[in-house]
């Protein structure tokens, strides 16, 4: 329950959300111990984790996107003709 992991706290360890943040999404060192802080400590819920990280992945691949759009008019310089 939501009064129970405010005052228990959570395992980040085994979070499958915690580790898309630590191996993808947050490569700030800092941020990612203030995350498992918060994790632990119960200042953070599981959902409120889940719609960070959602908001990460939405940012992420609409930059991608667009990159991949952008090297569409380069491909030319890469292709190997016979």
């Amino acid at each position: 329950t939501i009064k129970e992991q405010k005052e228990k706290g959570a395992n980040y360890s085994i979070c499958p959300i915690y580790h898309y943040y630590r191996l993808l999404f947050m490569p700030d060192d800092r941020e990612l111990a203030n995350l498992e802080h918060e994790c632990k400590g119960g200042s953070i819920l599981c959902g409120e984790c889940k719609e960070r990280l959602s908001k990460r992945v939405t940012a992420f691949l609409s930059d991608h996107q667009h990159k991949r759009e952008q090297a569409k008019h380069h491909l030319e310089k890469f292709m190997v003709r016979d």
